[in-house]
């Protein structure tokens, strides 16, 4: 049963890490041809996500000593938390861009009567 565990640990570490590859990729392309910031706080948190991920799974990963997975583990909860208030915080931001950007692009009533004429 302990071969189970490990092997759906190590999928789920490979998944995890592939997916944020590829959220740090779509972030820093679109920041690239955006510049918004927000773009570049999501990356950040990504890389977090990705720190987290290795601290709490390398223990089983690499069969380390409980006073080390101890550390480790407080370790994640650190960056874990870090990545929340990043991540949310980025998100915010860039909602309150996207709003921005369609409110300025929504029309006045009377200004889309006017154009169809």
């Amino acid at each position: 049963m302990i071969e189970k565990f490990h092997l759906m640990s190590y999928y789920l570490t490979i998944i995890g890490l592939l997916a944020q590859v590829a959220l740090i990729t779509l972030q820093l392309k679109t920041y690239r041809k955006t510049g918004h910031r927000s773009l570049l706080f999501m990356a950040g948190g990504a890389i977090l996500g990705v720190l987290y991920l290795v601290a709490v799974e390398s223990p089983i990963v690499f069969g380390l000593s409980l006073e080390t997975r101890w550390s480790l583990t407080l370790l994640g909860a650190l960056l874990v938390t870090v990545q929340l208030v990043v991540g949310v915080g980025a998100l915010a931001f860039m909602f309150r861009a996207f709003e921005a950007a369609v409110a300025a692009q929504q029309v006045a009533p009377g200004d889309a009567q006017n154009r169809r004429a």
